[in-house]
């Protein structure tokens, strides 16, 4: 999905792991765009318990109502299954300040969540944290 003045994201479901690319501006627009279309992209997979892996492009900086859209994202995530993130974030020229939003996000959530600084090492430990605890 491309909204260009919004952000944009691309989804793929593999191995109960949601992949996810993305590139800012967020906002509550391409939030709920974005809610919308992981929601069914899950609900199609079914799995019980399952994890993301995003990848972040660019200045994915979010704005104060896109914060607590996302929030109220995570949250209904981790009610329906969502046990872990593993967050990529590349070409960011405020990587500091995504991390941060980001974690007070997940810990809101209560989403075990972690970064790094490529999509491989990302993608391993997902895969064996979901193998420890399903």
């Amino acid at each position: 999905m491309e909204l260009h003045a919004h952000g944009s994201y691309h989804l793929n479901f593999e191995n109960n792991i949601l992949h996810i690319e993305a590139q800012g501006p967020f906002n509550e627009t391409v939030l709920e765009k974005f809610h919308h279309d992981t929601h069914e992209i899950i609900k199609k997979h079914r799995a019980k318990k399952w994890a993301s892996l995003v990848t972040y492009r660019g200045n994915g900086i979010f704005t104060p109502d896109a914060e607590n859209a996302l929030l109220k994202l995570m949250k209904h995530r981790a009610r329906n299954g969502m046990i872990a993130n593993a967050s990529v974030l590349k070409e960011s020229v405020h990587p500091d300040l995504q991390q941060t939003q980001l974690t007070r996000v997940y810990q809101a959530a209560k989403i075990h969540s972690h970064f790094f600084s490529e999509e491989k090492s990302a993608k391993n430990w997902l895969t064996q944290y979901l193998k420890e605890r399903t």
